[in-house]
């Protein structure tokens, strides 16, 4: 999910529905599948597409495709997906096609509620190109429990005034219901590992109770990280 304004970083976007497209590169094709997706991107230059949408490259090559969307009702006709529909009926985007072992969409709802946003940044999101997450399956019984930890831990960030934010994205379709992706930013992995240490030292005391109970709550717990892709992301409002 993961990162999506220049590069739209996590901890900025606007409450709204996010369109994730990811694409899992069948191994030794990264450098062509970037080489095709280049020349999709050209074409929506060309056309001057109306859209806007972040990439990221995670660890085990699978590229994730953020876009912006206004309601569930305009899935469909977003400019992401029928823009590549369109280019996979041509020889590069068949090209590219034929590098991508499996290809999910998924519709993901960013939390103003759970999300914390610093007022003052620091460091600044557009510094951070990397980002960690972790997604959580929470027990279907257990959705609201969740949110009720989430938001106890915000307001220690707030407490605090910790200068990093972080993203809560709740899953709408693609994923087994109730399913969290909580998103964390940084400048690079030893940076943001450091940065995670110096949390745990200052507000561990205050949230290792609250997530030990989220933990009990969580039916699967998975972990990922990645990099924004400047060179695969477009904006053009």
């Amino acid at each position: 999910m993961t990162a999506f304004a220049q590069n739209m970083k996590i901890q900025n976007v606007p409450p709204s529905l996010v369109l994730s497209l990811e694409d899992a590169i069948k191994p030794g094709q990264i450098e062509e599948y970037i080489q095709y997706t280049k020349k999709w991107i050209e074409q929506l230059k060309d056309k001057n597409v109306k859209t806007t949408f972040n990439t990221f490259l995670e660890t085990d090559d699978i590229i994730n495709y953020l876009e912006p969307i206004p309601s569930l009702s305009g899935i469909d006709e977003g400019a992401l997906k029928k823009s590549l529909a369109s280019f996979h009926d041509t020889e590069p985007g068949q090209q590219r096609l034929s590098t991508i072992y499996w290809s999910k969409y998924s519709v993901w709802d960013r939390s103003s509620q759970l999300s914390y946003v610093p007022a003052d940044p620091d460091p600044s999101p557009a510094a951070m190109p990397y980002f960690v997450w972790k997604h959580f399956q929470i027990h279907p019984d257990k959705e609201k429990v969740f949110i009720d930890l989430a938001v106890k831990c915000k307001e220690i960030f707030q407490k605090h005034k910790i200068g990093r934010g972080y993203g809560i994205f709740c899953n709408i379709i693609g994923y087994p219901r109730p399913w969290y992706t909580v998103i964390f930013p940084g400048k690079d992995p030893g940076e943001l590992y450091q940065w995670q240490k110096k949390m745990e030292q200052e507000l561990g005391s205050e949230l290792k109770p609250l997530l030990n109970e989220i933990y009990e709550i969580t039916e699967q717990i998975t972990d990922g990280s990645g990099w924004t892709i400047s060179e695969l992301s477009f904006i053009n409002k």
